[in-house]
């Protein structure tokens, strides 16, 4: 049983454009965003492995980079989706090993919060780092009209890590490729894959840092 770090890094930051994908930009210390995420991970006294989900095109550059940090066991090939990725991770994982999968594209993620995932973890099989919501949220009717204004206080703002036992996503993956019934375009994240095949698996809220914020545009460099 260990704790495995699963960093996605398959993206191809078709909102964030140029030519490179986010996760390969400098920031300004010289270092990568990847490089970051990875270096946070690979310092915490709780992580055994880290686990790096790269596209095929950047598998060099990928390699480039994880030479530094000791921990990283395991580079494989992401998927065209998020979940893809997820699923590729879990080639090189077991069934009783602790995953926190995080975006590499958060590069801010603290050594804080990866023991706050820990700790949760070891109180269950599922945990999903947020912070409270601070803006009121709208849900829209057609795109068009306010349908309806959800209690703030019951809204969160999702994060990464999200984790889970291997064995709890693998069933989850089991389900989603045996059913019709799962909406595949719900699926955004981890948490929405296990909520949707696995709705009797309670997934405890780890509260987050406004700091762990995801890279989208330029600007959030």
């Amino acid at each position: 049983m260990k704790n495995i770090a699963v960093i996605l890094a398959a993206g191809s930051s078709s909102r964030f454009g140029g030519n490179v994908p986010k996760q390969f930009r400098l920031m300004d210390d010289g270092l990568t965003v990847l490089d970051h995420s990875l270096k946070t991970f690979n310092r915490h006294e709780g992580i055994d492995e880290i686990c790096v989900v790269c596209h095929e095109a950047y598998r060099a550059t990928t390699q480039e980079i994880c030479r530094k940090y000791g921990k990283v066991k395991h580079i494989v090939i992401g998927g065209k989706e998020r979940i893809d990725s997820t699923r590729a991770a879990l080639t090189c994982t077991g069934n009783d090993d602790t995953l926190l999968i995080h975006d590499a594209a958060r590069p801010f993620i603290t050594h804080d919060v990866i023991t706050r995932c820990i700790n949760a973890m070891q109180q269950g099989f599922a945990a999903g780092t947020a912070i409270a919501a601070t803006d009121t949220i709208w849900k829209a009717e057609n795109n068009d009209f306010i349908a309806e204004i959800p209690p703030r206080q019951t809204l969160y703002n999702a994060q990464t890590p999200q984790c889970f036992k291997g064995k709890i996503l693998k069933e989850a993956f089991d389900i989603l490729d045996k059913s019709n019934a799962v909406a595949h375009e719900l699926i955004t994240d981890d948490c929405s894959l296990v909520r949707l095949c696995l709705p009797h698996i309670k997934i405890r809220i780890v509260t987050g840092d406004p700091i762990n914020r995801k890279i989208t545009f330029p600007n959030d460099l």
